[in-house]
């Protein structure tokens, strides 16, 4: 007899809330910091040691409060981009798609 597969409409929300997920997520995001930082430029070391592990409601983000984070990510007419985060995020198994402006 052939079994029938039925589909958990709240498959996503109860992943996500799991401890396992969180787990996941957060040593994910350890491994992105540990990419980024190694990737940053450093010309004092503030930025390299302003990224940090954030961690939100369904597991961790990896972020940077650096006065100047924006312009060593994606650069400007004077600087070009270093993309430290971005090589994190590739470094930690995800997928980084620019959207483009606004």
């Amino acid at each position: 007899m052939a079994s029938r597969f039925t589909p958990n409409p709240r498959f996503e929300d109860e992943l996500k809330r799991s401890v396992a997920h969180r787990v996941r997520m957060r040593e994910a995001a350890e491994r992105g910091a540990d990419a980024s930082r190694a990737a940053a430029p450093v010309r004092t070391g503030h930025y390299r040691d302003s990224i940090r592990v954030e961690p939100t409601p369904t597991g961790a983000r990896v972020v940077s409060d650096d006065p100047a984070a924006n312009v060593i990510e994606w650069g400007s007419v004077n600087n070009i981009p270093f993309g430290p985060l971005r090589k994190g995020a590739e470094t930690s198994g995800a997928h980084y798609v620019d959207t483009g402006p606004g």
